[in-house]
């Protein structure tokens, strides 16, 4: 079983991983987790390719331009919530975060639609899926379960077994959460 770490630990990791000026190295980050009193026990602060593997889940690149206001002419509700999920990045990354980008405000307003995740991990699980080109079954089991992780073990348990008793090594089924599905969870 891998070793579980402080969600909170991983949402830090991530969030410093998003600082644009400088872009923080793992054994930076690390060295941030280690001054940061919020982690006072320091032996379960993850290494630094842990690090890595969190940052790099983070930051894809993306060359889908700005969001502008004006982009979200078709539903005011979105506008409402990328706007949101704006100024939760600029405040949870000390204003390296100025804005969203057309991919990332996309992402954000389909994953509130369909889920009750805050405007913080929505954001989060944005640059996720982004990374991932989109598509994840991981990610999907991530945020159908966020907030259990004892449903998310269990599910990705079941996962791995079912793999395995079927001769493949890679995932099984596909996880999908429809628009507007509040009970995602």
């Amino acid at each position: 079983m891998p070793k579980k770490h402080d969600p909170r630990i991983k949402a830090e990791v991530q969030a410093l991983a998003l600082s644009r000026n400088p872009v923080l190295s793992a054994a930076h980050i690390r060295l941030r987790l280690e001054q940061n009193e919020r982690f006072a026990d320091k032996q379960r602060l993850p290494k630094p390719r842990t690090i890595a593997a969190w940052a790099s889940e983070v930051r894809a690149g993306d060359t889908s331009g700005p969001w502008r206001l004006g982009d979200a002419d078709q539903d005011p509700e979105d506008a409402r919530v990328i706007l949101g999920t704006i100024h939760e990045a600029i405040v949870r990354t000390d204003g390296e975060v100025k804005g969203l980008t057309v991919a990332e405000a996309d992402w954000v307003a389909r994953l509130r639609r369909a889920t009750d995740l805050p405007a913080w991990e929505a954001y989060v699980y944005a640059r996720r899926y982004i990374a991932a080109g989109g598509a994840s079954e991981t990610l999907d089991l991530e945020v159908a379960t966020y907030g259990d992780e004892e449903a998310l073990y269990a599910a990705t348990r079941t996962r791995r077994l079912q793999a395995r008793s079927s001769g493949r090594s890679g995932s099984h089924g596909q996880l999908t959460i429809r628009k507007g599905d509040k009970n995602a969870k």
